[in-house]
């Protein structure tokens, strides 16, 4: 049976925190569904659309990368902040643009920052379920975690809004 939470308890808990953080740090477009915009520079390089399903889970809804590297920038912000909180995050790997980055590239690139892959619908197109639990600043084998690498280049974000289907 599934649990049920009420919205005061996901109000707050720590994934609440984790995306008032986030979003303090990015800028809010009103005209599309109240996405995330991360900026670099001053400039938009990703939009988002971040959801909080339980008190201690961060979905990552939609990601629309606007320059190479916005993927980068977004999720080193979005993985520090979820590890700061400890808070899980999950996302739907799937390439609406193939010419940049296929399903299968996305979902490596995903596994490279800690996420695995909980379900594959093998349908086309084809769409990944991929979940990442928090971690501390150091990975298992004593190295910097590649979200400590990728958010050690993250000075902040702006304004728009992003999707998981692309980096």
């Amino acid at each position: 049976m599934a649990t049920t939470y009420s919205a005061e308890m996901i109000a707050a808990g720590p994934a609440a925190r984790c995306l008032a953080e986030i979003s303090g740090r990015c800028e809010r477009r009103h005209g599309h569904g109240g996405s995330l915009s991360f900026l670099r520079g001053g400039r938009p390089v990703l939009h988002a659309g971040l959801l909080v399903p339980t008190p201690s889970m961060l979905r990552v809804s939609s990601l629309l990368s606007v320059e190479r590297g916005g993927g980068r920038h977004a999720m080193g912000v979005i993985l520090e902040c979820a590890d700061r909180h400890q808070v899980e995050v999950t996302l739907t790997a799937a390439s609406f643009v193939p010419a940049r980055m296929t399903t299968e590239e996305l979902v490596d690139w995903y596994a490279r920052l800690g996420f695995v892959v909980e379900e594959d619908y093998g349908i086309w197109p084809r769409a990944v379920d991929m979940r990442r639990p928090p971690s501390g600043p150091e990975s298992r084998n004593g190295a910097p975690s590649a979200v400590a690498a990728s958010a050690s280049l993250v000075p902040c974000c702006g304004s728009g809004q992003h999707s998981a289907h692309g980096p």
